[in-house]
């Protein structure tokens, strides 16, 4: 399960990036990139200052989770903080079974993180163009972003329970 959406982080990854270039160059050499509760810009960078910040956002932050998605098991033991860790880490056969799941995890979070990132190139290309070809409502994708945020922190919480039989 967790190959598929592995498949699928790289898809949005490379869509995220797509997106991005195709969207870039119709950007003002004064792009707005930070907005107030009305969706008002506040905040602005120059065009090159987008392009440099986005590009290392997103490099960052997918190279941090690819690192963890590869290397989660040559990480010590007594470094990793979950929960039921005596359980999870207790036989090797459990081990296996835990980074599996922390891997499919990484997938999951890597997928949301890529979309939030599709999601912000689409915002500020709908806030500086004057006819954008898609217009996303700026106060429900934030809310929208919030909420899934904080579903995303209970699922480590779902994937990482020992089976209901093992939790004593």
């Amino acid at each position: 399960m967790h190959k598929k959406l592995l498949g699928v982080w790289v898809v949005i990854f490379l869509a995220a990036i797509g997106y991005f270039a195709f969207t870039y160059s119709g950007l003002p050499e004064k792009v707005a990139s930070h907005f107030d509760l009305a969706g008002h810009p506040n905040g602005f960078q120059t065009k090159d200052g987008y392009l440099a910040f986005f590009i290392t956002m997103v490099l960052f932050v997918n190279g941090l989770f690819s690192a963890m998605y590869i290397g989660i098991e040559r990480i010590p033991t007594q470094l990793i903080n979950i929960p039921w860790k005596a359980y999870w880490l207790s036989k090797p056969e459990l081990k296996s079974t835990f980074f599996g799941k922390i891997r499919m995890f990484l997938s999951l979070l890597g997928i949301y993180v890529n979309i939030v990132f599709l999601f912000t190139v689409q915002v500020i290309y709908q806030q500086n163009v004057p006819n954008p070809f898609l217009t996303i409502p700026l106060n429900g994708g934030v809310a929208l972003i919030l909420v899934s945020a904080i579903f995303f922190v209970g699922l480590i919480f779902v994937i990482t329970r020992p089976p209901l039989s093992q939790e004593r």
